[in-house]
Parts: structure tokens; C-alpha cells; sequence
């Protein structure tokens, strides 16, 4: 018994086989159409001008360290302590973003809290929008990862000499404990 679908298919090929033009558009226009949006879609990542606002009274390892973390993502633009200025920079358009850092940023982290850093952003773009809040986050995260692993290390260093001076005693009280064993009760 032969396929019912057989002659349908065979009629269509035959019909296609006609008419090249419409071969030429099936293949090809789906192709155009992906060319043409191909062409606008950009994968990088936006460059986003940025103003940094930090407190007068910074440590200035902790400054550089900031500058360095926040220029891994953003372009930084103008470094000022007043947050005013910053936000009529941001508001005239010169800057996209603008980060204010807070006052007391060691403390925080110091007290367990994550370091709360304040992101404005004056951007129309949905896509440069989610950029900032992704990058915003990757940021605050290698900030608070920075400064605590900082403190880490400053509490290590605090603490060598408190581990020298256990050590000595260690060794102390283990010769008092063998010189005891030694004598007759």
C-alpha cells in the first residue's frame, strides 16, 4: 500500500523546483535576518564613566586598594570627597555612575557587616542598567573579600608575638612538668 503522504510531498518538492525565488527566500531570509541583528548585538561590556566619593579621612593603603577594585570594573573619572559634586556631575550627564563609599568602611567589616556602598546610576539603557547592578555586585563582593582578608592579616600579625610568648611557656611548663616527675613525692 503506498504512502498517502507520498504524493503530497512529491507535489510540493515539484512546486518548489519551480520556483527558485522562493527556494532563494526560504534559505536566505532567515540568513539576512540573523545577519542584520547580529550586527548590532555587542558583547562587551558598556564603558561606564564613574565618580568615586570618598571620606576625607582614609587610610591610604585602603584608598589604593579601593581605587584598584573599583577601577576593575568601572572607568573611573573624578575621585572627590563632597557628594554633592559628584551627584551634579551625575545629573549633567558627565558621569554614569557614581559610587559613594562610606565613612567608617573598615569598621564595618571590622563588626562583621558588609561594607555598604552607594551606587547611582543615570542610565536610560536596560542593558547598561543591568551591567551596573551586576558589576556593582562583583565589586562589593571583592571589596569585602579584600578588606577582610586585610584585617586577617593585620590580626596575624597582631598575634605573632602573643604565639611566640605561648610557645615559650609551652616549653617552659613542659620542662617544669618533666623536673615535677623527677622528684619523689
Amino acid at each position: 500500500m503506498a504512502d498517502p503522504h507520498a504524493g503530497l510531498f512529491s507535489k510540493e518538492m515539484n512546486e518548489v523546483r519551480r520556483q527558485p525565488r522562493l527556494m532563494l527566500s526560504l534559505v536566505l531570509g532567515p540568513v539576512l535576518v540573523l545577519l542584520i541583528f547580529g550586527v548590532g548585538y555587542v558583547t562587551d561590556r558598556p564603558v561606564l564613566p564613574t565618580g568615586l566619593v570618598l571620606p576625607e579621612q582614609m587610610d591610604e593603603q585602603m584608598r589604593e586598594g579601593l581605587l584598584s577594585l573599583v577601577g576593575l570594573n568601572f572607568q573611573i573619572q573624578r575621585i572627590v570627597t563632597e557628594r554633592e559634586s559628584a551627584l551634579a556631575a551625575l545629573e549633567a550627564r558627565d558621569l554614569t555612575v557614581v559610587q559613594v563609599m562610606p565613612r567608617n568602611v573598615q569598621e564595618q567589616i571590622l563588626t562583621g557587616e558588609q561594607a555598604k556602598v552607594e551606587i547611582l546610576a543615570n542610565t536610560i539603557n536596560p542593558i547598561d542598567d543591568a551591567w551596573i547592578q551586576y558589576l556593582a555586585y562583583t565589586q562589593i563582593t571583592e571589596i569585602n573579600r579584600q578588606l577582610l582578608l586585610t584585617a586577617t592579616q593585620r590580626w596575624q600579625e597582631q598575634a605573632g608575638p602573643t604565639i611566640d610568648e605561648m610557645a615559650a611557656a609551652r616549653g617552659e611548663f613542659s620542662d617544669l612538668s618533666r623536673r615535677l616527675d623527677t622528684v619523689d613525692p
